[in-house]
């Protein structure tokens, strides 16, 4: 049984337990700044919250005191509405709200999206049992956008991380009936308004808001590529806070300590797509390519997650049975599923932020055959490491898939072009260095915090 001691605090209940913290090194503490970030979830998948909880966990290794606030679903055991329970893990101070009227999504709720009173007020008895010297928001979803206000209001530096459009599009994607948005528009865009007529006045209020944290509430936001960038200030109207810091994830460090080598190519050009195989991430493409590519020396992997109707759906558009469903996989396979490919496929046809898995491609040593679209461009140079192709056309992917598979010299060439110019612990050092910067009061053009990954591909090319 977990014992649970309890206090009142803005009129919630709050709450503490007690867990096992692992020894870690804990040097200079006292010298560096107590960090508090926001992810949309401790123990979930998907880069938004694995990217972060791979962060926070080295920033703590690394000696930093580190908290995160963040939504959880349904509590186990206990029952009351917004019960925040504060644990520990390898050093860092958890709290989680559990029992929200939504766990994650308020789309058909904006005012709650703008501002949940009880969302605040705990995280204002964050604040002040934790005393951050920073806060980094890697997630507004399922919490409130009012954070950013309560930062600002007691003089706290914040920064916040893109991982999705959420705030731009409620539903976080910027894409309806997988049809992309056009521009920035929410109102020219989205299906919400029409939907929920009556909550006109508070997205309009929304947005308002949203655009608002970018100019003034937030200190910088970190693009996680060139494409959210320009989104992000087409929405604001401005780009004079907002920088781009290219994610480089925990995943590839295996793989980067020990290189995948090269293998001979085959008669057969095998082709692995890896992630989550769902509409929007356009997996139902590679079967619609394969009708038009004439030659029968390809294959394709399909390895991730998909639901038994979707699944049926590729087979069924499969007519020259080149694609197997390979299903589950996790960070140990990359190895295995590196050694039996050739090249990788990505069929995104939503603006995809900076996908987590085209640095793994590269980091498998396999050149991408990549939809057009989103902060592709950030990691994949046409014709160096990879093959960019018109977003949503299975036409312009078979032609693709056709030229290398007559011309396998192309993916040798290719393959040795699959660097990862920038590590993980090169992409925390950079974050340390950001971090002290900004608590020391400095306040440097946002251009300054930049970190490209194509740029150091760049620099090998020259």
């Amino acid at each position: 049984m977990h014992r649970y001691i309890s206090r009142e605090i803005s009129g919630l209940t709050f709450y503490a337990r007690r867990e096992y913290m692992t020894d870690m090194a804990v040097n200079d503490k006292k010298q560096k700044p107590k960090m508090l970030f926001t992810v949309h979830g401790w123990n979930q998948s998907g880069g938004g919250a694995v990217h972060p909880r791979a962060v926070v966990l080295e920033l703590a290794k690394r000696g930093y005191d580190v908290a995160v606030f963040y939504p959880a679903i349904k509590h186990p055991i206990a029952h009351a509405p917004y019960f925040c329970e504060k644990t520990f893990e390898n050093g860092v101070e958890l709290y989680g709200v559990y029992n929200r009227p939504t766990v994650y999504f308020d789309d058909d709720n904006p005012r709650r999206e703008i501002c949940d009173e009880k969302i605040i007020s705990l995280f204002n008895s964050v604040i002040d049992e934790f005393h951050p010297d920073i806060i980094n928001f890697h997630n507004f979803c399922g919490l409130s956008f009012e954070m950013a206000v309560v930062a600002k209001s007691r003089n706290i530096v914040s920064t916040f991380t893109t991982h999705n459009y959420h705030i731009i599009d409620p539903k976080l994607i910027m894409c309806d009936n997988l049809v992309s948005w056009k521009n920035t528009d929410f109102f020219e865009n989205s299906d919400l308004p029409v939907r929920y007529p009556m909550f006109k006045d508070a997205y309009k209020a929304r947005v308002e808001k949203a655009k608002s944290l970018l100019l003034n509430e937030i200190d910088y936001t970190f693009a996680v590529s060139n494409r959210v960038k320009e989104l992000l200030s087409n929405f604001c109207g401005s780009d004079k806070r907002i920088c781009v810091i290219n994610q480089i994830h925990s995943s590839l460090k295996p793989l980067m300590e020990n290189p995948v080598q090269n293998h001979a190519l085959g008669e057969i050009i095998r082709i692995a797509f890896i992630g989550d195989a769902t509409p929007i991430k356009g997996a139902h493409l590679i079967p619609q390519a394969t009708q038009f590519i004439t030659r029968r020396n390809v294959r394709f992997d399909i390895w991730g997650n998909f639901d038994n109707r979707y699944g049926r759906i590729i087979k069924s558009l499969d007519k020259k049975n080149l694609i197997t469903l390979r299903g589950r996989y996790d960070a140990n396979d990359l190895r295995k599923i590196a050694e039996q490919s050739d090249i990788a496929v990505f069929t995104s046809i939503c603006e995809d932020c900076a996908p987590i898995v085209l640095s793994e491609y590269l980091a498998m040593n396999l050149p991408v055959v990549a939809s057009k679209i989103g902060g592709v461009d950030d990691f994949i140079v046409n014709g160096y490491n990879g093959s960019l192709f018109k977003a949503g056309s299975p036409e312009a992917l078979a032609a693709v898939i056709q030229s290398l598979a007559d011309n396998p010299l192309k993916i040798e060439k290719m393959r040795g072009n699959c660097s990862i110019p920038i590590s993980f612990d090169d992409y925390i050092s950079h974050l340390e260095n950001v971090y002290q910067i900004l608590v020391s009061g400095e306040r440097p053009k946002a251009s300054e915090f930049d970190l490209s990954f194509r740029n150091g591909l760049i620099r090998i090319l020259t």
